[in-house]
């Protein structure tokens, strides 16, 4: 029996915990919320919840009772800290932070001779994994990747699709928010393009998925270190990117010409959201809060956008009710109370690679599609929860059964992890599509 040491018990916990107890392995779960641990175990035998805080207490934990592994659940935000406590006392862990935000731990973990596996989840996870093995097998049978194209998207199903933003928080509303800023990168003719803090938004392009209808796509995170890691070097196009249903991306944008992701703290005690948007928008005190906006961002008043603003009540005449906070702050507060997934609801996710595949021997071009959906919630675990959750379990029992002989900073698309991990997702119905169509010579349907 192996020791499991889990930090964080959030929305996507429940499906890693059970992974791991279903396998036989005692896990201890550290939550400032012991309530939300004690809710994943689910009184198991091997099962134990313990309140803390995970960087403060959790050296005391491995102290008194050191485990073979640590899978840290926290926001991305802590994960370097979370890392950096493994190094210290030498325990491999897998955690979902981006490998290129540990570079600069990378000789620190492999001098620690142990085993950091990041990326590991929905996404970044599932895409990388089944991408690594549909090119492993391009490329085996004599293909080159001309282009590549990736997308997911967390959503409510069709049927929870009921504010005019079309969409429902089924993770946390920090992070959503800290996502709508991120800088983006794409591979275009062989050369990168980039798209700094949520300039992203402002380039979507419109994108149908069969059987789900249409969607907007916007670039998401730095694309190029995936040439690399799934061994294409002879690719031309390279795109990375996330799914929302139609008006998303017009919000966003904004949003963040607003500035309402600014991060500098002010008092807003007696401050109305109204109020606040006027100052955002430079207006004086009392002048019509929408046409104010709509002036300053040079869109018509009766346009979708200004709609899903005061929808989200951003042009409330009510107090703020927070005595101080930034701009962000605002906006996570009213995300979070209005775009709350019920628990009768569904969610969705919805992930699609399109490969562009030249055989050189016989002259062949083809379009291969992968598609993933699945639903879940409804009362029962949501979808972005299995997705995300079941494949820590499965990283972690890999490296506890001394399957996974790679250490350092490592990804999923490992050998050692891709195949068995992709294998046992299938297993749990978590599984692609698979379609192909002929292209001619210029690249297009024959």
């Amino acid at each position: 029996m192996k020791k499991v040491l889990v930090f964080g018990a959030g929305r996507v916990a429940g499906p890693a915990i059970r992974t791991l107890l279903e396998k036989g392995h005692q896990v201890t779960v550290i939550d400032p919320v012991v309530e939300n641990a004690r809710r994943h175990v689910e009184g198991h035998p091997l099962g134990k919840a313990v309140q803390g805080d995970a960087l403060k207490d959790g050296p005391a934990l491995i102290e008194s009772d050191p485990p073979d592994i640590i899978v840290s659940l926290l926001p991305v935000a802590l994960a370097v800290p979370a890392i950096e406590m493994s190094i210290r006392y030498r325990i491999s862990q897998v955690c979902p932070i981006y490998l290129n935000t540990a570079r600069h731990l990378e000789d620190a973990i492999r001098r620690s001779g142990i085993t950091v596996l990041g990326e590991v989840g929905l996404d970044p996870g599932i895409d990388h994994i089944s991408a690594a093995r549909a090119i492993r097998k391009f490329h085996a049978s004599g293909g080159k990747i001309e282009s590549f194209w990736s997308v997911c998207g967390s959503l409510p199903d069709h049927t929870a699709k009921t504010n005019p933003l079309g969409y429902k928080l089924t993770w946390a509303p920090e992070s959503l928010v800290a996502a709508s800023v991120r800088d983006a990168t794409i591979v275009k003719g062989g050369k990168p393009i980039s798209y700094p803090r949520g300039e992203t938004f402002r380039h979507y392009t419109l994108e149908e998925i069969e059987g789900l209808g249409w969607f907007e796509v916007y670039a998401n995170a730095d694309s190029t270190p995936y040439i690399q890691q799934y061994g294409m070097p002879e690719v031309n196009d390279v795109f990375r990117g996330t799914l929302r249903f139609p008006g998303w991306c017009d919000f966003i944008a904004a949003t963040v010409s607003l500035g309402l992701y600014g991060q500098q703290k002010n008092p807003l005690e007696g401050l109305t959201f109204a109020g606040f948007m006027r100052q955002l928008s430079g207006a004086p005190a009392y002048a019509p809060v929408l046409e104010a906006v709509a002036s300053f961002l040079g869109i018509p008043a009766h346009g979708l956008v200004l709609k899903q603003m005061q929808w989200l009540g951003l042009f409330d005449e009510r107090p703020i009710p927070l005595p101080e906070g930034s701009p962000r702050d605002v906006l996570t507060h009213l995300f979070y109370h209005k775009l709350l997934l019920l628990p009768e609801e569904r969610d969705l996710v919805v992930m699609q690679h399109r490969y562009r595949v030249f055989f050189p021997d016989t002259g062949r071009r083809v379009l291969r599609i992968s598609t993933l959906v699945n639903r879940g919630g409804a009362g029962e675990e949501t979808s972005i929860a299995r997705t995300t959750g079941i494949p820590f379990g499965i990283g972690a029992d890999l490296i506890l059964q001394g399957r996974v002989r790679e250490k350092g900073l490592i990804g999923p698309t490992v050998s050692s992890i891709n195949d068995p991990m992709l294998e046992e997702l299938e297993s749990r119905g978590i599984r692609f599509t698979e379609t192909e169509r002929e292209l001619d010579g210029k690249g297009t349907e024959g």
